[in-house]
């Protein structure tokens, strides 16, 4: 009856609806009109069995109400799936079909007579089942923002990080989420209340691919602990644009914090200068609602995953100070070079650092 009910079924997905002509009974009739009270149980009236072999047979055609979300604050109804509304063949007096519901909510399901003539009697023969649901997405779709690394700090000028310097991201990674139901399309009433996948954690991976041969980043295919590190804390995540009717939310990051530490004092053949890989990871349980609805990819729930982000170089650098010698009571001018290690094994003068940039 509410957004904070039970899940029924995923939109799109088949149930089965039955209808069952019932005697009347008085205790559904405290107005004495004849019909049957709003909101009263049929579901312990005897069956007539006849009913579905009148010449010509009665048939029962089923519609639907959207209940929740309001169609007034935006929501969408599409009502039953086309040619799934039909029930034409009745055993002791009960019928059924298979139909859909392709959108996220709460529905009521009315069944009323085909020709609203019974017998040609005038008289229609109704019931309604008041709230049926809650209907939840079948699954999500994700898409990213392409995600790319910034040199150093956000005051850092130069275009090049050095190992062990902080760094982060130039555009900080957003994806979109859509809710779509079997067909694949997007369930717009997947929004506010009926909102279920809590904001995500998400981590930031080097590559292993991407350090150089020989470096003491890698062993055995693997990144070595302590040379990437990530700081979580400082990471902001935020869900928006979950109060619009389009089905959709966008994931927010930022104030990401990330480095390569320099594990050399001396370095080797893989402290050339290098451009990390970084992956992006979501881990499937993560993309799963409170209903079970998931981010698929090849029809199976899945992680998701943004690989190889790119946008900086690493170098290894230090600061090189000239011998000098003068007299014992004069100031010693001292000149400091800042050098990087370049491919051919030496360090050489970093004209790209621009005092510190």
């Amino acid at each position: 009856t509410s957004a904070s009910g039970n899940a029924f079924v995923k939109a799109g997905d088949d149930f089965n609806v039955q209808a069952t002509a019932v005697q009347y009974e008085g205790a559904d009739d405290a107005n004495g009109d004849g019909q049957p009270d709003a909101g009263a149980n049929l579901g312990n009236n005897a069956a007539t069995p006849a009913f579905g072999t009148e010449m010509p047979a009665e048939s029962v055609t089923l519609t639907s109400a959207l209940v929740a979300p309001a169609i007034a604050s935006g929501a969408n109804d599409p009502g039953l799936a086309a040619g799934t509304t039909s029930i034409t063949t009745f055993i002791g007096g009960s019928g059924a079909t298979t139909t859909s519901f392709d959108e996220v909510g709460i529905i009521a399901i009315n069944a009323a007579l085909t020709d609203a003539n019974y017998l040609a009697s005038g008289r229609n023969i109704a019931g309604v089942i008041n709230h049926v649901g809650r209907f939840y997405p079948h699954h999500f779709q994700l898409t990213d923002n392409a995600p790319a690394l910034r040199d150093g700090s956000a005051s850092w000028s130069c275009d090049f990080t050095y190992q062990g310097q902080p760094f982060g991201f130039s555009t900080e990674p957003q994806l979109t989420l859509t809710a779509l139901n079997a067909s694949g399309n997007p369930t717009q009433n997947y929004t506010g209340d009926f909102w279920k996948l809590a904001v995500p954690q998400h981590s930031i991976e080097l590559d292993a691919t991407s350090p150089p041969a020989g470096s003491s980043c890698v062993s055995a295919g693997a990144i070595v602990p302590g040379c990437f590190s990530e700081n979580s804390a400082s990471v902001s995540r935020v869900w928006s644009g979950t109060t619009t009717y389009d089905g959709e939310g966008t994931f927010i990051t930022g104030l990401h914090t990330l480095q390569v530490n320099k594990l050399n004092v001396i370095p080797n053949s893989g402290d050339i200068p290098w451009s990390p890989l970084l992956d992006l990871v979501l881990p499937q349980a993560q993309l799963t609602d409170s209903d079970g609805a998931c981010y698929e990819s090849g029809g199976a729930c899945s992680e998701y995953r943004i690989n190889n982000i790119s946008g900086t170089e690493l170098r290894y650098g230090r600061g090189w100070i000239d011998n000098t010698n003068g007299p014992v009571m004069t100031p010693l001018i001292m000149t400091l070079r800042l050098q990087y290690w370049d491919a051919a094994g030496n360090f050489v003068a970093n004209s790209a650092d621009n005092n510190g940039c």
